[in-house]
């Protein structure tokens, strides 16, 4: 196993992140990728509490694949949902209206993890994204769910996987999950192929579909 002196100190900051997080719990709910970094935290959490995986995407998404296989080989309980199109337009929008300096490419990032939040208002839901969300922008749009995204403040660099992996392997995850190959939180859902649907249906651009003034034939 790769390793230098930062990995393990790395790894302890964030075992104590998550332990403070899910202090007095007995159960938390995790937004759910299958990729390494919401592997990571699993792993972490479920020494100290029960997990509710919880995966957004199509059932056909590269997202849901993993997390089904995660389920069935670690023992990880999920669940999956799936939006449709226009849900995913309407929390688009939510986060855009929210932040509206926030770049499209983040906006679209931060969807799947709304929309979880959405489904579980009672819950604070825990995200790996604090440890695999790499440009500045997004990063501070994750920083009011700091407490939730465990590793957001980690000094660590997020130009090459590296780090993460080596976490990984010193957490002692299966080399076969620690080598899928990364992907984005939209691509990996399935809602970026299905957003761009409904964009071309409309005859407009992503930016625009997403536009708080934006078309608005809305199907909840």
């Amino acid at each position: 196993m790769r390793a230098d002196g930062l990995t393990p100190r790395a790894l302890v900051r964030l075992d104590a992140e998550i332990a403070r997080t899910v202090a007095g719990r007995d159960r938390i709910v995790l937004a759910f990728s299958g990729g390494l970094g919401s592997l990571l935290v699993a792993a972490l959490a479920r020494k100290r509490c029960d997990l509710q995986c919880v995966v957004v995407g199509s059932r056909t998404s590269a997202d849901v694949g993993a997390a089904l296989v995660a389920q069935k080989f670690l023992d990880y309980p999920v669940t999956v949902l799936s939006p449709s199109a226009e849900r995913a337009r309407t929390v688009g929008r939510r986060i855009r209206s929210a932040d509206p300096l926030l770049p499209l490419e983040d906006v679209l990032a931060l969807v799947p993890l709304e929309f979880v939040e959405e489904h579980h208002p009672l819950e604070p839901v825990v995200s790996g994204f604090g440890l695999t969300a790499r440009t500045p922008s997004l990063r501070r749009a994750l920083e009011s769910k700091a407490g939730r995204c465990p590793g957001l403040r980690l000094r660590v660099s997020h130009s090459t996987r590296a780090p993460l992996t080596r976490m990984a392997e010193a957490a002692g995850l299966p080399v076969s999950f620690i080598r899928a190959a990364p992907r984005s939180p939209l691509e990996g859902s399935g809602l970026g192929p299905a957003l761009r649907a409904l964009a071309r249906s409309q005859k407009v651009s992503l930016d625009r579909l997403l536009s708080v003034d934006g078309p608005l034939r809305e199907n909840q």
